[in-house]
Protein backbone atom coordinates (compact mmCIF):
# COMPACT_ATOMS: atom_id res chain seq x y z
CA UNK A 1 0.00 0.00 0.00
CA UNK A 2 2.61 2.56 1.41
CA UNK A 3 4.69 1.75 -1.81
CA UNK A 4 1.75 2.73 -4.65
CA UNK A 5 1.62 5.80 -2.40
CA UNK A 6 4.83 7.00 -2.33
CA UNK A 7 4.68 6.74 -6.16
CA UNK A 8 2.32 9.19 -6.24
CA UNK A 9 3.19 12.95 -7.19
CA UNK A 10 1.82 15.52 -3.97
CA UNK A 11 -0.80 16.12 -7.00
CA UNK A 12 -2.06 12.93 -6.91
CA UNK A 13 -2.04 12.45 -3.36
CA UNK A 14 -4.10 15.59 -3.05
CA UNK A 15 -6.35 13.89 -6.44
CA UNK A 16 -6.35 10.55 -4.57
CA UNK A 17 -8.02 12.09 -1.22
CA UNK A 18 -10.83 13.68 -3.29
CA UNK A 19 -11.69 10.11 -4.79
CA UNK A 20 -11.24 8.40 -1.62
CA UNK A 21 -13.89 11.01 -0.47
CA UNK A 22 -16.30 10.64 -3.02
CA UNK A 23 -19.62 8.48 -2.69
CA UNK A 24 -19.05 6.89 -5.78
CA UNK A 25 -16.22 4.97 -5.35
CA UNK A 26 -16.30 4.51 -1.22
CA UNK A 27 -19.27 4.53 0.82
CA UNK A 28 -16.83 3.13 3.71
CA UNK A 29 -16.23 6.25 6.06
CA UNK A 30 -13.38 4.36 8.05
CA UNK A 31 -11.74 4.02 5.14
CA UNK A 32 -11.42 7.48 4.11
CA UNK A 33 -10.30 8.17 8.05
CA UNK A 34 -7.82 5.38 7.27
CA UNK A 35 -6.37 7.30 4.26
CA UNK A 36 -6.33 10.68 5.78
CA UNK A 37 -4.21 9.19 8.52
CA UNK A 38 -2.02 7.19 6.45
CA UNK A 39 -1.31 10.16 4.29
CA UNK A 40 0.13 12.23 7.14
CA UNK A 41 3.50 10.02 7.27
CA UNK A 42 3.49 10.47 3.29
CA UNK A 43 6.42 9.90 1.42
CA UNK A 44 8.40 8.11 3.55
CA UNK A 45 6.31 6.49 5.70
CA UNK A 46 8.94 5.75 8.27
CA UNK A 47 8.10 7.10 11.80
CA UNK A 48 7.90 5.39 14.75
CA UNK A 49 4.28 5.78 15.28
CA UNK A 50 3.25 4.50 11.41
CA UNK A 51 1.98 1.15 13.04
CA UNK A 52 -1.15 -1.03 12.27
CA UNK A 53 -2.11 -0.57 16.31
CA UNK A 54 -2.20 3.76 16.25
CA UNK A 55 -3.60 3.43 13.03
CA UNK A 56 -6.16 1.40 14.00
CA UNK A 57 -6.80 3.57 17.03
CA UNK A 58 -7.19 7.04 15.32
CA UNK A 59 -9.86 5.26 12.97
CA UNK A 60 -11.94 3.63 16.45
CA UNK A 61 -10.46 5.68 19.02
CA UNK A 62 -10.36 3.38 21.88
CA UNK A 63 -11.10 0.71 20.29
CA UNK A 64 -8.89 -2.56 20.42
CA UNK A 65 -7.25 -3.58 17.73
CA UNK A 66 -9.43 -6.06 14.91
CA UNK A 67 -6.52 -7.16 12.72
CA UNK A 68 -8.82 -8.97 10.06
CA UNK A 69 -10.98 -5.12 9.85
CA UNK A 70 -7.25 -3.30 9.62
CA UNK A 71 -6.74 -5.59 6.19
CA UNK A 72 -10.06 -5.18 4.90
CA UNK A 73 -9.49 -1.08 5.02
CA UNK A 74 -6.54 -1.08 4.07
CA UNK A 75 -7.57 -4.09 1.18
CA UNK A 76 -10.51 -1.34 0.13
CA UNK A 77 -7.59 1.63 -0.40
CA UNK A 78 -5.54 -0.86 -2.65
CA UNK A 79 -8.41 -0.99 -4.85
CA UNK A 80 -9.65 2.80 -4.54
CA UNK A 81 -5.95 3.25 -5.69
CA UNK A 82 -6.14 0.88 -8.62
CA UNK A 83 -9.16 2.71 -9.61
CA UNK A 84 -8.06 5.73 -9.30
CA UNK A 85 -4.87 4.97 -11.86
CA UNK A 86 -7.49 3.32 -14.25
CA UNK A 87 -9.28 6.75 -14.11
CA UNK A 88 -5.87 8.86 -14.20
CA UNK A 89 -4.64 6.85 -17.55
CA UNK A 90 -8.21 7.09 -19.20
CA UNK A 91 -8.02 11.20 -18.79
CA UNK A 92 -4.91 11.02 -20.47
CA UNK A 93 -6.16 8.27 -23.48
CA UNK A 94 -7.93 10.50 -26.55
CA UNK A 95 -8.93 7.04 -27.20
CA UNK A 96 -11.70 7.25 -25.01
CA UNK A 97 -13.37 10.12 -27.07
CA UNK A 98 -13.26 8.14 -30.39
CA UNK A 99 -15.20 5.19 -28.50
CA UNK A 100 -17.44 7.90 -27.81
CA UNK A 101 -17.73 8.79 -31.60
CA UNK A 102 -18.07 5.33 -32.08
CA UNK A 103 -21.07 4.81 -30.41
CA UNK A 104 -22.92 8.38 -32.08
CA UNK A 105 -22.00 6.64 -35.15
CA UNK A 106 -23.40 2.92 -34.48
CA UNK A 107 -26.54 4.55 -32.84
CA UNK A 108 -27.41 6.78 -35.97
CA UNK A 109 -27.33 10.00 -34.14
CA UNK A 110 -25.97 12.35 -37.21
CA UNK A 111 -25.78 15.69 -35.38
CA UNK A 112 -24.06 14.79 -32.25
CA UNK A 113 -21.76 12.62 -34.20
CA UNK A 114 -20.58 15.68 -36.91
CA UNK A 115 -20.44 17.57 -33.02
CA UNK A 116 -18.06 14.94 -31.54
CA UNK A 117 -16.13 14.44 -34.72
CA UNK A 118 -15.46 18.30 -34.66
CA UNK A 119 -14.45 18.27 -30.89
CA UNK A 120 -11.85 16.02 -31.40
CA UNK A 121 -10.27 17.59 -34.33
CA UNK A 122 -9.99 20.76 -32.73
CA UNK A 123 -7.93 18.73 -30.23
CA UNK A 124 -5.53 17.80 -32.64
CA UNK A 125 -4.99 21.29 -33.72
CA UNK A 126 -2.14 21.13 -35.67
CA UNK A 127 -1.66 25.34 -34.57
CA UNK A 128 -1.12 24.54 -31.32
CA UNK A 129 1.92 22.22 -31.38
CA UNK A 130 2.47 19.78 -34.04
CA UNK A 131 3.09 15.92 -33.04
CA UNK A 132 3.26 12.48 -34.24
CA UNK A 133 0.02 11.82 -31.37
CA UNK A 134 -1.76 14.46 -33.24
CA UNK A 135 -1.67 12.72 -36.72
CA UNK A 136 -2.62 9.29 -35.20
CA UNK A 137 -5.36 10.64 -33.52
CA UNK A 138 -6.52 12.54 -36.95
CA UNK A 139 -6.39 9.57 -38.82
CA UNK A 140 -8.21 7.60 -36.24
CA UNK A 141 -10.95 10.08 -36.18
CA UNK A 142 -11.13 10.23 -40.36
CA UNK A 143 -11.68 6.61 -40.48
CA UNK A 144 -14.53 6.99 -38.06
CA UNK A 145 -16.04 9.29 -40.35
CA UNK A 146 -15.19 7.17 -43.60
CA UNK A 147 -16.96 4.76 -41.82
CA UNK A 148 -20.22 6.73 -40.90
CA UNK A 149 -20.20 8.24 -44.41
CA UNK A 150 -19.98 4.67 -46.34
CA UNK A 151 -22.97 3.88 -43.75
CA UNK A 152 -25.15 6.75 -44.96
CA UNK A 153 -23.97 6.54 -48.75
CA UNK A 154 -22.17 9.99 -48.70
CA UNK A 155 -19.67 8.70 -51.11
CA UNK A 156 -17.95 12.16 -51.59
CA UNK A 157 -17.58 12.72 -47.98
CA UNK A 158 -16.70 9.17 -46.84
CA UNK A 159 -13.62 9.23 -50.33
CA UNK A 160 -12.51 12.59 -48.56
CA UNK A 161 -12.49 11.60 -45.19
CA UNK A 162 -10.85 8.42 -46.12
CA UNK A 163 -8.06 9.95 -47.93
CA UNK A 164 -7.13 11.96 -45.13
CA UNK A 165 -6.91 8.97 -42.87
CA UNK A 166 -4.30 7.44 -45.18
CA UNK A 167 -2.08 10.16 -45.18
CA UNK A 168 -2.02 11.14 -41.57
CA UNK A 169 -1.52 7.33 -40.88
CA UNK A 170 1.36 7.63 -43.34
CA UNK A 171 2.78 10.40 -41.11
CA UNK A 172 2.27 8.74 -37.76
CA UNK A 173 3.52 5.47 -38.87
CA UNK A 174 6.68 6.85 -40.75
CA UNK A 175 7.70 9.06 -37.38
CA UNK A 176 7.02 6.16 -35.07
CA UNK A 177 9.35 3.41 -37.18
CA UNK A 178 11.68 6.58 -37.12
CA UNK A 179 11.54 6.61 -33.77
CA UNK A 180 11.79 3.17 -32.60
CA UNK A 181 14.96 2.78 -34.80
CA UNK A 182 16.25 5.16 -32.78
CA UNK A 183 15.66 3.37 -29.47
CA UNK A 184 17.08 0.22 -31.11
CA UNK A 185 19.66 2.54 -31.79
CA UNK A 186 20.09 3.85 -27.74
CA UNK A 187 19.64 -0.06 -26.55
CA UNK A 188 22.81 -1.35 -28.88
CA UNK A 189 24.63 0.65 -26.21
CA UNK A 190 23.89 -1.65 -23.90
CA UNK A 191 24.60 -4.54 -25.22
CA UNK A 192 27.29 -5.79 -27.67
CA UNK A 193 25.79 -8.23 -29.37
CA UNK A 194 22.37 -7.30 -31.01
CA UNK A 195 20.28 -9.03 -33.41
CA UNK A 196 20.11 -7.92 -36.42
CA UNK A 197 17.26 -5.51 -36.94
CA UNK A 198 14.49 -6.03 -39.77
CA UNK A 199 12.84 -2.44 -39.01
CA UNK A 200 16.91 -1.16 -39.38
CA UNK A 201 16.86 -2.65 -42.78
CA UNK A 202 13.61 -1.68 -43.85
CA UNK A 203 14.31 2.31 -42.91
CA UNK A 204 17.92 1.56 -44.85
CA UNK A 205 16.19 0.49 -47.91
CA UNK A 206 14.33 4.03 -48.15
CA UNK A 207 15.41 7.09 -50.09
CA UNK A 208 14.43 9.37 -47.31
CA UNK A 209 15.66 12.47 -48.71
CA UNK A 210 12.56 11.99 -50.93
CA UNK A 211 9.80 10.98 -48.16
CA UNK A 212 8.65 14.15 -47.08
CA UNK A 213 8.19 15.40 -50.59
CA UNK A 214 5.07 12.84 -50.75
CA UNK A 215 3.31 15.27 -48.35
CA UNK A 216 1.17 17.81 -49.99
CA UNK A 217 0.26 19.06 -46.41
CA UNK A 218 2.93 21.64 -44.84
CA UNK A 219 2.78 20.40 -40.82
CA UNK A 220 3.36 16.94 -42.77
CA UNK A 221 6.34 17.38 -44.34
CA UNK A 222 7.85 19.69 -41.57
CA UNK A 223 7.44 16.47 -38.90
CA UNK A 224 8.33 13.51 -41.33
CA UNK A 225 11.70 15.99 -41.85
CA UNK A 226 12.43 16.63 -38.37
CA UNK A 227 11.98 12.65 -37.71
CA UNK A 228 14.44 11.65 -40.57
CA UNK A 229 17.05 14.08 -39.20
CA UNK A 230 16.60 13.02 -35.82
CA UNK A 231 17.11 9.39 -36.96
CA UNK A 232 20.31 10.58 -39.10
CA UNK A 233 21.23 11.88 -35.98
CA UNK A 234 21.63 8.42 -34.59
CA UNK A 235 22.76 6.30 -37.64
CA UNK A 236 24.56 9.38 -39.82
CA UNK A 237 27.60 10.83 -37.50
CA UNK A 238 29.90 11.49 -40.19
CA UNK A 239 27.51 14.62 -40.98
CA UNK A 240 27.36 17.65 -38.87
CA UNK A 241 24.64 19.03 -41.02
CA UNK A 242 21.55 17.72 -39.27
CA UNK A 243 22.89 18.78 -35.63
CA UNK A 244 23.78 22.33 -37.10
CA UNK A 245 20.42 22.66 -38.65
CA UNK A 246 17.62 21.08 -35.57
CA UNK A 247 20.07 23.33 -32.93
CA UNK A 248 19.76 26.34 -34.99
CA UNK A 249 16.21 26.28 -35.01
CA UNK A 250 15.21 24.73 -31.42
CA UNK A 251 13.20 28.52 -30.53
CA UNK A 252 11.26 27.44 -33.74
CA UNK A 253 10.62 24.51 -32.95
CA UNK A 254 9.78 25.35 -29.38
CA UNK A 255 6.90 27.42 -30.57
CA UNK A 256 5.86 24.80 -33.69
CA UNK A 257 5.72 21.38 -31.66
CA UNK A 258 4.33 20.43 -28.75
CA UNK A 259 7.34 19.76 -25.75
CA UNK A 260 7.60 15.93 -25.74
CA UNK A 261 8.67 16.32 -29.36
CA UNK A 262 10.77 18.91 -29.07
CA UNK A 263 12.76 16.62 -26.10
CA UNK A 264 13.17 14.04 -28.96
CA UNK A 265 15.04 16.65 -30.92
CA UNK A 266 16.95 17.47 -27.63
CA UNK A 267 17.82 13.45 -27.01
CA UNK A 268 18.79 13.33 -30.45
CA UNK A 269 21.59 16.28 -29.92
CA UNK A 270 22.56 14.79 -26.89
CA UNK A 271 23.49 11.52 -28.38
CA UNK A 272 25.01 12.74 -31.41
CA UNK A 273 27.41 14.96 -29.06
CA UNK A 274 28.04 12.05 -26.93
CA UNK A 275 28.86 9.92 -29.38
CA UNK A 276 30.84 11.62 -31.37
CA UNK A 277 32.94 13.29 -28.25
CA UNK A 278 33.79 9.17 -27.41
CA UNK A 279 34.40 8.83 -30.97
CA UNK A 280 36.93 12.10 -31.25
CA UNK A 281 37.69 13.39 -27.78
CA UNK A 282 37.20 16.85 -29.37
CA UNK A 283 36.54 19.04 -26.65
CA UNK A 284 34.81 21.11 -29.16
CA UNK A 285 32.05 18.75 -29.15
CA UNK A 286 31.55 19.34 -25.42
CA UNK A 287 30.77 22.74 -25.91
CA UNK A 288 27.92 21.93 -28.66
CA UNK A 289 26.49 19.60 -25.60
CA UNK A 290 26.92 22.16 -23.16
CA UNK A 291 24.91 24.74 -25.29
CA UNK A 292 22.22 21.52 -25.63
CA UNK A 293 21.94 21.33 -22.35
CA UNK A 294 22.02 24.73 -21.44
CA UNK A 295 18.97 25.31 -23.67
CA UNK A 296 17.06 22.02 -21.85
CA UNK A 297 17.40 24.03 -18.55
CA UNK A 298 16.87 27.62 -19.50
CA UNK A 299 13.37 26.18 -21.31
CA UNK A 300 12.50 24.10 -18.85
CA UNK A 301 12.91 20.95 -21.04
CA UNK A 302 14.95 18.62 -18.90
CA UNK A 303 12.90 15.52 -17.54
CA UNK A 304 11.39 15.41 -14.32
CA UNK A 305 10.15 12.28 -11.87
CA UNK A 306 6.76 11.79 -10.76
CA UNK A 307 7.08 14.42 -7.80
CA UNK A 308 7.81 16.91 -10.29
CA UNK A 309 11.98 17.25 -9.65
CA UNK A 310 14.85 16.82 -11.83
CA UNK A 311 16.99 13.69 -11.79
CA UNK A 312 19.68 14.15 -9.98
CA UNK A 313 21.84 11.92 -12.68
CA UNK A 314 20.52 14.30 -14.88
CA UNK A 315 22.18 17.40 -13.13
CA UNK A 316 25.52 15.43 -12.49
CA UNK A 317 25.73 15.01 -16.10
CA UNK A 318 24.93 18.56 -16.75
CA UNK A 319 27.58 19.94 -13.91
CA UNK A 320 30.64 17.21 -15.38
CA UNK A 321 30.12 18.96 -19.11
CA UNK A 322 29.92 22.11 -17.46
CA UNK A 323 32.78 21.97 -15.93
CA UNK A 324 34.68 20.86 -18.81
CA UNK A 325 33.67 23.88 -20.81
CA UNK A 326 33.21 26.82 -18.60
CA UNK A 327 33.18 26.55 -14.86
CA UNK A 328 30.38 29.50 -14.91
CA UNK A 329 28.13 27.34 -16.18
CA UNK A 330 28.66 25.32 -13.80
CA UNK A 331 28.69 27.46 -10.89
CA UNK A 332 25.31 28.96 -12.39
CA UNK A 333 23.55 25.12 -12.52
CA UNK A 334 24.03 25.12 -8.48
CA UNK A 335 22.49 28.62 -8.34
CA UNK A 336 19.43 28.72 -10.24
CA UNK A 337 18.63 24.60 -10.52
CA UNK A 338 19.51 22.86 -6.61
CA UNK A 339 15.93 24.36 -5.96
CA UNK A 340 14.55 21.72 -8.68
CA UNK A 341 16.27 18.40 -6.80
CA UNK A 342 14.00 16.66 -4.33
CA UNK A 343 14.59 18.17 -0.44
CA UNK A 344 15.72 14.70 0.37
CA UNK A 345 18.46 15.25 -1.28
CA UNK A 346 19.38 18.61 -2.03
CA UNK A 347 22.30 19.11 0.69
CA UNK A 348 24.06 15.88 -0.11
CA UNK A 349 24.16 17.35 -3.79
CA UNK A 350 25.45 20.58 -3.08
CA UNK A 351 28.48 19.59 -1.28
CA UNK A 352 28.59 17.01 -4.31
CA UNK A 353 28.50 20.03 -6.58
CA UNK A 354 30.55 22.31 -4.54
CA UNK A 355 33.58 19.96 -4.41
CA UNK A 356 33.68 19.40 -8.08
CA UNK A 357 33.57 22.96 -8.36
CA UNK A 358 36.17 23.83 -6.24
CA UNK A 359 38.46 20.93 -7.34
CA UNK A 360 38.09 22.47 -11.05
CA UNK A 361 39.32 25.93 -9.16
CA UNK A 362 42.45 23.90 -7.19
CA UNK A 363 40.79 24.91 -4.10
CA UNK A 364 41.63 21.32 -2.70
CA UNK A 365 41.02 22.16 0.92
CA UNK A 366 37.96 23.58 -0.01
CA UNK A 367 37.08 20.47 -2.42
CA UNK A 368 38.01 17.98 0.33
CA UNK A 369 35.84 19.94 3.33
CA UNK A 370 32.85 19.67 0.82
CA UNK A 371 33.65 15.80 0.49
CA UNK A 372 33.71 15.21 3.97
CA UNK A 373 29.82 16.43 3.83
CA UNK A 374 28.16 13.76 1.77
CA UNK A 375 26.97 11.14 3.55
CA UNK A 376 27.83 8.26 1.42
CA UNK A 377 25.03 5.74 2.44
CA UNK A 378 22.08 7.36 1.27
CA UNK A 379 24.13 8.90 -2.14
CA UNK A 380 23.97 7.80 -5.67
CA UNK A 381 27.49 9.05 -6.97
CA UNK A 382 29.17 7.00 -4.82
CA UNK A 383 31.68 5.76 -7.24
CA UNK A 384 32.35 9.36 -8.02
CA UNK A 385 32.98 10.76 -4.53
CA UNK A 386 35.27 7.55 -3.89
CA UNK A 387 37.20 8.53 -6.82
CA UNK A 388 37.59 12.53 -6.38
CA UNK A 389 38.80 11.00 -2.54
CA UNK A 390 41.58 9.34 -4.69
CA UNK A 391 42.11 12.65 -6.77
CA UNK A 392 42.26 15.20 -3.81
CA UNK A 393 44.61 12.95 -1.44
CA UNK A 394 46.80 13.11 -4.52
CA UNK A 395 46.81 16.80 -5.15
CA UNK A 396 47.16 17.04 -1.70
CA UNK A 397 50.22 15.35 -1.38
CA UNK A 398 48.68 12.88 1.09
CA UNK A 399 50.33 9.70 -0.64
CA UNK A 400 50.06 7.23 2.07
CA UNK A 401 45.95 8.33 1.74
CA UNK A 402 45.73 8.00 -1.57
CA UNK A 403 46.97 4.01 -2.03
CA UNK A 404 44.07 3.52 1.32
CA UNK A 405 41.83 5.14 -0.81
CA UNK A 406 42.46 3.10 -3.78
CA UNK A 407 42.95 0.03 -1.62
CA UNK A 408 39.26 0.67 -0.44
CA UNK A 409 37.92 1.75 -3.38
CA UNK A 410 38.97 -1.70 -4.83
CA UNK A 411 37.51 -3.38 -2.36
CA UNK A 412 34.06 -1.38 -3.07
CA UNK A 413 34.44 -2.53 -6.66
CA UNK A 414 34.06 -6.19 -5.87
CA UNK A 415 30.97 -6.16 -3.75
CA UNK A 416 28.84 -3.55 -6.14
CA UNK A 417 27.23 -4.95 -9.43
CA UNK A 418 27.90 -2.93 -12.13
CA UNK A 419 28.14 -2.71 -15.83
CA UNK A 420 30.95 -4.76 -16.90
CA UNK A 421 32.21 -1.86 -18.95
CA UNK A 422 32.20 1.16 -16.58
CA UNK A 423 33.60 -1.61 -13.86
CA UNK A 424 36.49 -1.60 -16.32
CA UNK A 425 36.63 1.62 -16.64
CA UNK A 426 37.22 2.34 -13.25
CA UNK A 427 39.58 -0.31 -12.81
CA UNK A 428 41.72 0.90 -15.03
CA UNK A 429 41.87 4.32 -13.75
CA UNK A 430 42.55 3.40 -10.15
CA UNK A 431 45.86 0.74 -11.46
CA UNK A 432 46.96 3.88 -13.35
CA UNK A 433 46.32 5.75 -10.21
CA UNK A 434 48.37 3.25 -8.41
CA UNK A 435 51.32 3.36 -10.61
CA UNK A 436 51.20 7.29 -11.04
CA UNK A 437 51.52 7.51 -7.14
CA UNK A 438 53.85 5.21 -6.73
CA UNK A 439 56.29 7.02 -9.54
CA UNK A 440 55.82 10.07 -8.23
CA UNK A 441 56.65 9.24 -4.73
CA UNK A 442 59.47 7.44 -5.35
CA UNK A 443 60.85 9.69 -8.04
CA UNK A 444 60.21 7.33 -11.29
CA UNK A 445 60.92 9.33 -13.85
CA UNK A 446 61.26 6.55 -16.64
CA UNK A 447 57.86 5.22 -14.95
CA UNK A 448 55.98 8.44 -15.56
CA UNK A 449 56.85 8.22 -19.67
CA UNK A 450 55.81 4.60 -19.59
CA UNK A 451 52.26 5.46 -17.67
CA UNK A 452 51.73 8.28 -20.20
CA UNK A 453 52.08 6.41 -22.71
CA UNK A 454 49.97 3.95 -21.71
CA UNK A 455 46.98 5.88 -20.98
CA UNK A 456 47.38 8.20 -23.87
CA UNK A 457 46.98 5.28 -25.96
CA UNK A 458 44.10 3.53 -23.96
CA UNK A 459 40.70 3.22 -24.54
CA UNK A 460 39.61 3.98 -21.26
CA UNK A 461 37.72 7.23 -20.55
CA UNK A 462 36.89 7.51 -16.51
CA UNK A 463 39.47 10.65 -15.26
CA UNK A 464 41.83 9.78 -18.25
CA UNK A 465 42.27 13.27 -18.55
CA UNK A 466 42.99 13.63 -14.91
CA UNK A 467 45.80 11.05 -15.20
CA UNK A 468 47.09 12.98 -18.72
CA UNK A 469 47.05 16.53 -17.03
CA UNK A 470 48.91 14.95 -13.85
CA UNK A 471 51.46 12.80 -15.86
CA UNK A 472 52.22 16.06 -17.95
CA UNK A 473 53.05 18.69 -15.04
CA UNK A 474 55.20 15.55 -13.80
CA UNK A 475 57.37 15.42 -16.44
CA UNK A 476 57.31 19.11 -17.70
CA UNK A 477 61.07 20.01 -18.13
CA UNK A 478 61.94 22.35 -15.19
Amino acid sequence: MTDILSSFSKKEIKEFGLFVESPYYNTSEATTKLYYEIIKFYPGFSSRNFEKEYLFNRVYPGAILKEDLLRKLLSNLIKLTNEFMKQESVKKMNDQELLVLKEYSKRGLAGMFEKKADEILKMANLRTGISAQKFDLISKTELVRSEFYAGINQTEKYLSSYQNHTENLLVFYMTDLLYAAMQIKINSGYHKKTEPSSLLGFIQSLNLSLVPDQFQNEHQRQLVDVYIRIYKLYFDQVNDDNFFYLFSRLQIFKKKFDKPLVKVVLTGLEYYCISKYERIKDRVVLGSLADVYRFELSEDLFERSHDDYMFVTNFRNYLIVFLAVNIEYAEELLEKHICQINPDIREALVHFAKMMIYFKKKEFKQSLFHINKIDLIYFAFKYDVKAFQVKLHFELGNYEQVLSQIDTFKHYIRDEDKLERYTLEIKEFLDCSLRLTKAVSGGNIEELELLRNYVTKGSFVYESNWLLEKLNDFLKPH
